[in-house]
């Protein structure tokens, strides 16, 4: 339309002037007026444009790499927290169905979860060897912890290991008060009197009772 208009200025222009003089006289600043919103070259269009372009605001930046760092540390976390539990899960002592009797107390020390205490806790007893039947009743509370899933027996284990694993509060209270009272017997020097014998096997029986909730 503007283009349109211009034309048809220029036409009754040339008009006029032809009809003033009969020379073709434009006139410079109705022309410049009529043309300066007109952009005739191409060349000059695409550098304006190219001008608006380059002010454009910035593209934004790529965050690709952040979504992958943040998969890698969920990753990291995952795998952490499996291994944790892993290392949480309590392995399950392997006991004897039908334990068989041990045949001395070396045998009872070295395989605690499979024999059977009853011959030589007996056989102690009839000899008077008080120390060493004390020494097997406190196996035998060892045993039922192990039956109880209250420790994991291993033959290198102290009691000071076993007092770590209890998680109930009586029976480690319990448990270390007979710790400390059979490790003062078993390592001391002096011979274990009838007394002495009957007054400790007596605590350790209650304790077994409490472990294996009554029922001996």
């Amino acid at each position: 339309m503007r283009l349109l208009l211009v034309t048809l200025f220029l036409g009754f222009s040339i008009c006029t002037s032809f009809a003033e003089d009969g020379k073709m006289v434009i006139d410079k600043e109705a022309w410049k007026n009529t043309t300066k919103d007109l952009n005739y070259s191409p060349e000059e269009k695409k550098v304006e444009e190219t001008k608006q372009v380059s002010k454009s605001p910035s593209a934004a930046p790529d965050l690709s790499g952040f979504k992958y760092l943040a998969y890698a540390v969920i990753g990291i976390i995952i795998v952490g927290l499996l291994i944790l539990i892993i290392k949480n899960i309590r392995p399950v002592t392997e006991v004897a169905q039908v334990r068989v009797e041990a045949t001395s107390l070396e045998d009872a020390e070295e395989n605690l979860p499979m024999v059977a205490l009853t011959k030589i806790y007996q056989e102690a007893l009839d000899l008077f060897d008080y120390k060493s039947a004390l020494r097997i009743k406190f196996l035998m509370v060892l045993q039922t912890m192990i039956d109880a899933e209250m420790i994991i027996w291993k033959k290198r284990k102290t009691n000071e290991n076993y007092l770590l694993e209890l998680s109930d509060g009586t029976i480690l209270a319990h448990f270390k008060t007979a710790v400390n009272t059979f490790d003062d017997v078993w390592y001391g020097e002096a011979a274990v009197t009838e007394t002495q014998y009957v007054g400790i096997a007596e605590s350790l029986d209650q304790l077994k009772n409490k472990i294996s909730g009554g029922q001996e």
